[in-house]
């Protein structure tokens, strides 16, 4: 094996080796960070959209516990859709507590009638 006569060739060879490292090291620390920057977003974006599908499902449930609370206490009775609180109007326009009576299932009830006339 035979060693070269150039008295530069280390010294070029030492500069190469060392020049190789420090790309591979900017390399490595620049994929680095733009791996984590892209990381920190994915999670941003996945912890918003969570949020606001936690939000709405409790907005809807926090709804739906409140009319079946009132339909269980009977405090819908008083609301009357449509038309005039005279007989005809109730009996024909029907009650908006006994409607959600019949949806949500009785409770609401307090004298049996379901909004027909017969």
């Amino acid at each position: 094996m035979a060693v070269p006569r150039d008295p530069d060739f280390w010294k070029r060879f030492s500069y190469a080796v060392h020049q190789d490292e420090e790309a591979q090291v900017n390399e490595k620390s620049k994929s680095t960070w733009l791996h984590t920057t892209r990381r920190k977003k994915r999670h941003s974006y996945i912890r918003t959209c969570l949020t606001f599908w936690i939000l709405l499902l409790a907005i809807i449930t926090i709804f739906v516990v409140v009319i079946v609370i009132l339909v269980k206490t009977g405090v819908l009775k008083k609301i009357h859709i449509g038309g005039e609180k005279g007989e005809q109007g109730k009996k024909a326009s029907g009650d908006f507590g006994d409607w959600l009576s019949g949806v949500f299932g009785g409770g609401g009830k307090g004298d049996g009638d379901d909004g027909k006339s017969g």
